[in-house]
């Protein structure tokens, strides 16, 4: 298994710190690529998380994403269509399955708010 968490193994260049909520990407097998956010999300990361998934997506080109959200801590609209994309580029860009796993009570509200626990393939 390989973990990488300062994001430029994947990502190509360093995003500072401050700008974007912590990103850690595991790739148990191949084929799958886990991707646990932690802290908040919002308007004014959640571009810059956007863009780092993205580009582990397009490299690793895997069969499976699954993102987790237990450490998130606070989602915003912003976080919900971030996630919306990243499910986009996982399924219509590489064609593969994406499923939101382990979001907590403050998520699950937003996610439930907003009309989307289908379209994110949540799996808690």
């Amino acid at each position: 298994m390989t973990t990488h968490t300062d994001n430029a193994a994947l990502a190509g260049a360093l995003v500072p710190v401050a700008a974007v909520a912590p990103v850690t990407f595991t790739i148990p097998r191949a084929a799958t690529l886990d991707v646990l956010l932690a802290g908040e999300i919002d308007f004014g990361n959640a571009r810059a998380v956007l863009d780092q998934v993205r580009r582990a997506i397009r490299r690793r080109r895997p069969a499976v994403v699954h993102v987790d959200l237990a450490e998130v801590t606070y989602a915003d609209s912003s976080a919900l269509r971030m996630l919306a994309a990243v499910a986009a580029v996982a399924m219509e860009e590489v064609g593969a399955s994406f499923a939101v796993r382990n979001a907590g009570p403050v998520v699950n509200r937003v996610i439930d708010l907003a009309g989307r626990s289908a379209e994110l393939g949540r799996a808690d």
